[in-house]
C-alpha cells in the first residue's frame, strides 16, 4: 500500500524554490526595464511631427535640390 504524505521536511524546499523564481523573474524584469529604457527610451526617439514624416517620405524637395 501506499503510504499517506507527510507534512515535514519534504515540503521545505518548495517555498524557497519559488521565492527563487520569483527573484529571478523580478531581476530579468527589472534589467529588461534598464536595458529598453538605455536602446528605446525616449531620449532616443526621432522627431514624429508631421513635418519630419513629410521629409523622411518625400526626401529633399526640388527647391533645395536645386540649390
Amino acid at each position: 500500500m501506499t503510504e499517506p504524505m507527510r507534512r515535514g521536511s519534504d515540503h521545505a524546499p518548495r517555498p524557497a524554490a519559488a521565492r527563487d523564481v520569483l527573484l529571478a523573474l523580478a531581476l530579468k524584469a527589472g534589467l529588461l526595464s534598464v536595458l529598453y529604457l538605455m536602446f528605446f527610451g525616449p531620449a532616443h526617439r526621432p522627431p514624429a511631427d508631421s513635418a519630419a514624416v513629410a521629409a523622411a517620405l518625400t526626401g529633399p524637395s526640388n527647391r533645395e535640390a536645386m540649390r
